[in-house]
């Protein structure tokens, strides 16, 4: 499994930008991007929102999947709603969600 927990912010960016865009190409990669934030979703969250602003989907829907999954939503994570972007279809889905 794939694992970034212990990577710093500026690290797991570049992680999640690398797996967003393998995904892209390949639809059958998002199972890869989903696990890694799966490992540590409150704390890859905020990187997540940097690389969906950045790059685009996946990212956002499979994150905004992960936070319905988890049914309620950490209270660490409802601070990322002041982040988001008013007009953004990428990230349209995650804002619903939180």
């Amino acid at each position: 499994m794939l694992c970034l927990e212990v990577l710093d912010k500026r690290q797991s960016i570049h992680a999640l930008t690398t797996l967003t865009r393998l995904a892209k190409r390949k639809p059958e990669s998002v199972d890869k991007l989903r696990a890694a934030l799966q490992c540590d979703l409150p704390g890859l969250a905020p990187a997540a929102l940097t690389v969906a602003r950045e790059t685009g989907d996946p990212i956002g829907s499979v994150l905004a999947d992960l936070l319905k999954q988890a049914g309620e939503i950490p209270v660490e994570l409802l601070s990322l709603a002041d982040e988001l972007p008013d007009k953004s279809i990428a990230l349209q889905e995650l804002a619903y969600v939180l």
